[in-house]
């Protein structure tokens, strides 16, 4: 651990070390779920059901990767690691069994060769499902998540809770 850059971005409980740009949408945009987001050499628009990414001249649309029923976006981002690029999204999706619950996914996708390629997928927290407006009580606690580069090695390490990876170069 002492290889990574100790520069540290939070937003919200979202972490990234090393120089990776990070560009989120706005609550406004999650709220409407219609975002665009700017990054170096790329541009990134999200609707409610499609991603399209430009890098330059060349465009790709692809269908939002979310296998339930997607109820509210909670972070959108757009991670840049040197020439790798990242859409790292958090969204509350409804379970199928259990009709009274929720699930806060964390997706790691990369932007790469025109395609998108979901790297890690996990659950953060379940809640109740939403009845109103308000904000619904968390039914268990969070897992903290991060998405590093190893400064020596500019691998790109990613972890949940207890949970760690490594996502491959050159897909």
């Amino acid at each position: 651990m002492r290889h990574f850059l100790f520069v540290v971005v939070l937003l919200s409980s979202f972490s990234v070390v090393a120089q990776g740009a990070v560009i989120k949408c706005p609550p406004k945009e999650l709220q409407l779920k219609n975002c665009v987001l700017r990054g170096k050499d790329i541009k990134v628009s999200f609707s409610d059901n499609k991603i399209r990414f430009n890098y330059g001249p060349w465009t790709s649309i692809v269908n939002f990767p979310f296998s339930g029923l997607i109820s509210d976006w909670k972070e959108v981002h757009l991670v840049q690691f040197g020439e790798r690029s990242f859409v790292v999204v958090k969204v509350w999706e409804e379970l199928e069994k259990e009709v009274s619950l929720e699930e806060l996914h964390w997706r790691v996708m990369e932007l790469a060769k025109r395609k998108l390629i979901i790297h890690v997928d996990e659950v953060l927290g379940k809640r109740k499902k939403r009845v109103d407006k308000e904000e619904p009580a968390i039914k268990d606690v969070l897992q903290p998540e991060s998405l590093t580069q190893d400064s020596k090695t500019g691998e790109i390490h990613w972890s949940v809770g207890k949970k760690t990876g490594v996502i491959p170069h050159g897909l």
